[in-house]
């Protein structure tokens, strides 16, 4: 059939008449079907008594400590800096300390020096004073 406008106004068939197409908004599928709820705005952070993430330390970062041996110039790391597991497999073997204190590029020099027992006592010291770390007396009370 046409219109006064030349068109059909609705399909023309042969044959019976097709079932309409399944709809695809799932409120019609499902007749319990449920509005997605709106996202619900995250908890408030939970207060803590000190927070790690945001702690700047006081007081800024000391000048390096830097040495002079055998020609060769060496910059020891602030001990505050150094990872504290790290800090204390340190203080348990000199040698494991000056691994984690020297940077990595500076430990066959460093290691390859000869240095006699008392310059060694005397570097550790200064090192010591220049960070104000506890030495003698004051050091038997730390984790070795």
């Amino acid at each position: 059939m046409t219109s006064a406008f030349g068109r059909y106004d609705h399909a023309v068939t042969d044959g019976p008449a097709q079932p309409p197409a399944p709809h695809t908004d799932p409120a019609l599928q499902d007749p319990v079907y449920r509005q997605p709820e709106a996202a619900q705005p995250a908890p408030p952070a939970p207060k803590v008594a000190l927070n790690l993430d945001t702690l700047e330390r006081e007081g800024g970062t000391p000048i390096p400590f830097d040495f002079l041996l055998a020609g060769e110039r060496y910059l020891l790391s602030d001990p505050q800096e150094v990872d504290w597991q790290d800090l204390l497999t340190a203080m348990r073997s000199p040698v494991m300390f000056f691994r984690i204190v020297l940077p990595a590029e500076q430990h066959h020099k460093f290691f390859a020096a000869r240095m006699p027992s008392w310059k060694m006592a005397h570097l550790m010291r200064r090192y010591q004073d220049h960070y104000g770390l506890p030495n003698g007396p004051e050091a038997d009370g730390l984790p070795r």
